[in-house]
Parts: structure tokens; sequence; C-alpha cells
């Protein structure tokens, strides 16, 4: 698909969109996902669970759809971390086999991650762009989109 990726209808409420022209009606409907983790999180990915999903969940963002995407982000996030671990200790240049400086070959796995993690990220809801943008509302306020949703 060309151009921009439409966004999902919760996350222009949660931005605070008012127009009805703008949401989708016909948007499918999944119920909000369970919050304990998949049994292979460990380590990092699981603390990055552990701190993300309930809030995803109150936002109504994370549904049972959505717990994959969640779950990559979770095992990038993990990479990253332990890549940096590794860079830390070793340093982002290191002696090649002939002896020359070359870019620590962690460098690139953690720069790959961190893309992952920004694209998995976006997929969210969770880049500073879209914090930027988020304007909340109480759970009493008028929900312009609940005729459309129900």
């Amino acid at each position: 698909m060309r151009g921009r990726k439409p966004k999902a209808t919760v996350l222009k409420l949660v931005r605070g969109e008012r127009r009805a022209s703008r949401l989708n009606p016909s948007e499918a409907r999944v119920p909000v996902a369970r919050l304990e983790p998949p049994s292979h999180l460990a380590g990092p990915a699981l603390a990055k669970w552990i701190e993300l999903a309930p809030q995803l969940a109150r936002a109504g963002i994370l549904t049972e759809l959505d717990r994959d995407c969640l779950t990559c982000y979770c095992l990038e996030w993990s990479t990253v971390v332990r890549t940096q671990e590794k860079i830390d200790r070793v340093g982002e240049v290191v002696k090649g086999y002939r002896g020359s400086l070359v870019v620590n070959p962690f460098v690139r796995v953690r720069d790959r991650a961190l893309e992952m993690v920004r694209r998995f990220g976006e997929q969210l809801g969770l880049s500073p762009s879209a914090r930027s943008r988020v304007h909340a509302t109480t759970p009493d306020e008028y929900d312009p989109a609940a005729k459309y949703l129900d």
C-alpha cells in the first residue's frame, strides 16, 4: 500500500480525534488482550512486557491481535539491551582478524534491533511523536466515537 498507513480508530481517539468522518465505524473490534506475558519471554523482554502491557491495555490499544506485535517489540528490546551490554564491555571499535580496527559486529545487531523497536513501537503508538499528540480524556467525558463503535 502506498502513502501513509491508516491509524487504528482507537489510536485516533486516544489522540483526541473528534471528526466523525475520520473515524472508521466498521473497524473490527477485538477484545482487550490478556495481560499475562507469553511463556517464552524472559529477562529484559519479560520486564518490558510487564512495563508496557498494563499501560497499553488501559489505553485500549493492546488487544488479542496485538499481543504478537508487543511480543516482537519486547524481544527486539531485549536484543538491544543484551547487545548494548556487550558493546559496553568490549567497545564500539574492536580489532579485526588482521589486526586493524573495525566496527564491533554487535553495533550492527543493536542498530538493526533499534530500528525494529522503532517500527513495532509505531505500530503500538509508542513513538515519541505519537506520545506528543496524545490528548487523553477522562472516562466520564463524552466519547464521540461511541455511537459508531457500538
